[in-house]
This record gives structure tokens, C-alpha cells and sequence, in this order.
């Protein structure tokens, strides 16, 4: 027997309590955000009234940035995949939904003169954060995850093997985020010394805020990096600008690209790359050694002899 045509309100009255435990918190939210605005058009159409005629009609009128429609897009569709494979629905209206075309803008990052001068100015633990994100590539809420279990001086590299979204605890964002990255000698030396002076809490954090629980990435970014940046008269920007500004300086170094997608923890199905099983140790240590030639601090700072007195950090 077919199953009945409902609205998008009502089939995700069946949908959500099936579908929530399969999503991050983070996955979830973002989720949630975009149906609200999905069902302000669909909430009340019949399934079997979307056509590709009408997505199309939707995306036309947006207001918002290209981006942020695509994206809308992209969270019904979860929702449509999951009305098919159940039943509910036998087409597929998003198959050859076409989009406005946009010039794409670049994105902003840090050049080598403007990482030297945050190293330089910031002050600790800031400066260790910040020197991970511009020499590592990995992202705000995986290095503000970072516990001491997690460094490994010995090896001289770090793991990556949870993040923090909004001050909890949480999986990485993809099974390739999960990943073992090398440390410039400089870098690990300068962990070393920033260890000998790290405060405990209950996570074992390398970053903790003043109550010894994981940082919020926007209060760092509120309270820390934007006026920093302001000191400096550096544009503003976000912490993905440390990302940006290491995958630029990989490119300038010549590196492997399997050395690249790996530090960057990336799942490319690039052909070229999927016929690399491992990245290669040797490729991988001389990538993370030739940081120092390019970014790091040009004046010593210990932290034994300089305590940072802001308020928001645990120093």
C-alpha cells in the first residue's frame, strides 16, 4: 500500500526523532536553522507538490548570500533522501536544480609578515594557540580540544582526536579530521617550555578558560584576536584565517600533496591523491621542520618571566 502524501511539517514529525541521534550537536543545530527557514515556504506543501519548477521559484527570490541558499538546499535535500528511501516519495526534484551563478570571493588569510607580527604581539597562551593554527592548519575547535595527552614531544607531533563546539566536548568533524600531525622542532621546543608552566584542569585542556572548561571560539575570537588584530591594524578576520595562511604556505613549500590533504584533514576524491595509501614519514617530518624558516616569532618570550593578567585566559 502507498504511503499517504503529507506535508514537509508533518513528515518531519516522523523524520526528526529518527534522524536527530544520527547528527553531531553542531550537525544538528545547523540543521534545525535551516529548515525554519524551508518550512516558511514548504512547511505546508504537499511532498508530491515539489517540483524542481518550484525549488527553483525558492532559490530565485532569496535575498541571502548564494552561499547560505546553497545551503538551505543542501539541509532539504538530507530531508528529501529520507522521504524517498522510506516511501513517501518516488522522485527526486533536486536532481538538476540549478543555481544563480556567483563570483566566487577569496578568502581572507594571513601573510607571513601579519602572522610574525599576532606571534610577536600575543601573549600567552594566545601565542602557543596561535602558532599551532598558523603551523598545523587544523581547525579552532580541534586546537582548543587539544589535551596533553595529545602532544607528544617525543615524536614532536600532535593528534587530533576531538573538537570543542560551543564549550562541549564533541567528535571531529569527519572521519579524516581524525589525524596525526608533525611539529616543527622550534614549535615543539616551545611546548615544551609552555608545558612546564600549564595550569591543570579536569580535561587535561592545553587551552582552558578560567574555570578550567573548554574555551567558546567565538569569546576567544570576541576577546582575544579581534583586538588584537585592531592593535596591529590588521584587517579582521577569523581564526580560519590561520588555515588559510598554512595551506598557502604549504603550496609555497612544494608539498606533497598527500602531505597537504593529511595536515589539513581533508577527504579528497581527488584521483590523483586516492592512488597515495600513506604519506610518506620523510615528506611529512621535512614539511613540518621547514615551518621555522617561514613563520614564527621573531622576539623569545617565556612565559615564567611574563604572566599575562587578562581576565578571560588562565594565566
Amino acid at each position: 500500500m502507498d504511503k499517504p502524501s503529507l506535508t514537509l511539517r508533518q513528515f518531519l514529525l516522523v523524520w526528526e526523532p529518527i534522524a536527530r541521534p544520527k547528527y553531531k550537536p553542531s550537525t544538528w543545530r545547523n540543521l534545525q536553522s535551516a529548515l525554519r527557514r524551508v518550512l516558511a515556504d514548504f512547511g505546508y506543501m504537499m511532498l508530491s507538490d515539489v517540483s524542481t519548477e518550484v525549488l527553483e521559484g525558492f532559490i530565485a527570490k532569496q535575498k541571502t548570500s548564494p552561499a547560505h541558499v546553497r545551503n538551505l538546499i543542501k539541509y532539504f535535500r538530507i530531508i528529501w533522501k529520507s522521504a524517498k528511501k522510506w516511501g513517501y516519495v518516488s522522485f527526486n526534484p533536486f536532481f538538476e536544480v540549478e543555481f544563480p551563478r556567483s563570483s566566487r570571493k577569496e578568502p581572507r588569510f594571513f601573510t607571513e609578515p601579519e602572522l610574525s607580527s599576532i606571534l610577536d604581539a600575543a601573549i600567552e597562551p594566545d601565542r602557543t594557540l596561535y602558532w599551532l593554527l598558523a603551523q598545523t592548519a587544523i581547525r579552532i575547535g580541534e586546537a582548543i580540544a587539544l589535551t596533553l595527552d595529545t602532544v607528544d614531544l617525543g615524536r614532536c607531533n600532535i593528534s587530533i582526536r576531538t573538537s570543542v563546539w560551543r564549550g562541549e566536548i564533541q567528535t571531529p568533524k569527519s572521519d579524516a579530521s581524525v589525524r596525526t600531525i608533525p611539529l616543527s622542532p622550534r614549535l615543539t621546543e616551545h611546548l615544551a617550555k609552555y608545558q612546564e608552566f600549564w595550569t591543570p584542569n579536569p580535561h587535561n585542556l592545553l587551552f582552558a578558560n578560567t574555570k578550567g572548561k573548554p574555551w567558546k571560539a567565538d569569546n576567544l575570537l570576541t576577546h582575544h584576536l579581534h583586538p588584537l588584530l585592531k592593535r596591529l591594524e590588521i584587517q579582521r578576520t577569523g581564526f580560519h584565517a590561520f588555515r588559510h595562511a598554512s595551506a598557502t604556505i604549504l603550496d609555497r613549500m612544494k608539498a606533497p600533496l598527500k602531505v597537504r590533504q593529511q595536515r589539513m584533514g581533508h577527504a579528497s576524491a581527488e584521483i590523483t591523491l586516492s592512488r597515495y595509501t600513506h604519506v610518506i614519514d620523510e615528506d611529512a617530518r621535512e614539511v613540518a621542520a621547514s615551518f621555522d624558516r617561514f613563520i614564527g616569532p621573531t622576539t623569545s618570550q617565556h612565559t615564567k618571566t611574563k604572566r599575562n593578567t587578562d581576565p578571560f585566559i588562565i594565566f
